[in-house]
């Protein structure tokens, strides 16, 4: 694959930095993030869906900064949590990549997120 075709495949993250942008997430949207767009919460170890309109992904994060356990297309209504999680990211469903492919890509996107923030220092 090319370096345009990854570059137009790739995730970018958006990190929720105050507390009530973490405590709001993805709540009260009419629609959800753009297709290659998450929010990253941290600290946190469970989501719900009370209230929202459409599903998400949600991808929990271990303290080694990697992809500890991917909960896919979880709707409206429900509650998702991983206690050995340090953080997540909550992304539009996305049911074309398969989750190995998902898991790499989330896996390239935090590690672009935290060499991109740590250099900044």
């Amino acid at each position: 694959m090319t370096d345009r075709c990854q570059a137009l495949r790739r995730i970018r993250l958006v990190r929720a930095r105050s507390v009530w942008a973490r405590l709001r997430g993805l709540l009260g949207r009419e629609r959800p993030l753009g297709r290659r767009t998450g929010l990253w919460i941290s600290p946190c170890w469970a989501v719900h869906t009370f209230g929202m309109r459409y599903p998400i992904d949600v991808a929990f994060i271990g303290r080694d900064g990697k992809v500890q356990r991917l909960v896919r297309d979880l709707g409206p209504g429900r509650v998702a949590l991983y206690l050995r999680a340090t953080s997540v990211i909550e992304l539009r469903a996305n049911s074309t990549d398969s989750s190995l492919r998902y898991r790499r890509r989330l896996n390239i996107a935090l590690r672009m997120f935290l060499d991109s923030h740590t250099s900044l220092k």
